[in-house]
């Protein structure tokens, strides 16, 4: 059974990732059916893929410090710190879309869908990790 915080605290957690979910393949779907690209800047291939696999390096250290938050309360939350974590886990979530953004930048310019899908699936999982304990 969940605490009336961390309740609370999902329901946002949920919203956050079926909105998530709807648009990683909203923006798939899009970017097959309406963007035709014919690999306008293959030689810019290289440098979009490094900029995509490091997009989610802003995550780590937003990711780590809300999973430190619920380690330090152990399920009693004050006013204050929920306010922080909810400020970290929205911010945190925001930021996770990040490599699905790059990734379609990077299909954009090469037409590598497989690519954008991977990075698609990234934000997802990022996403994931932002779930509140249920304890």
């Amino acid at each position: 059974m969940a605490t009336p915080d961390n309740s609370n605290l999902l329901r946002l957690w949920t919203g956050f990732f079926v909105q998530s979910m709807i648009f990683v393949i909203v923006l798939v779907v899009a970017m097959v059916y309406f963007v035709k690209t014919s690999a306008i800047a293959t030689e810019w291939g290289r440098y979009s893929l490094i900029v995509a696999g490091l997009s989610f390096v802003p995550s780590i250290p937003l990711l780590l410090r809300y999973k430190e938050f619920f380690a330090t309360s152990r399920g009693k939350l004050e006013a204050g710190q929920r306010q922080s974590i909810r400020r970290l886990m929205v911010i945190g979530m925001m930021v996770a879309d990040l490599p699905a953004i790059a990734g379609v930048v990077h299909f954009v310019l090469t037409g590598e869908l497989a690519v954008m899908g991977g990075f698609s699936i990234v934000t997802c999982v990022i996403v994931y990790l932002y779930r509140p304990p249920q304890a």
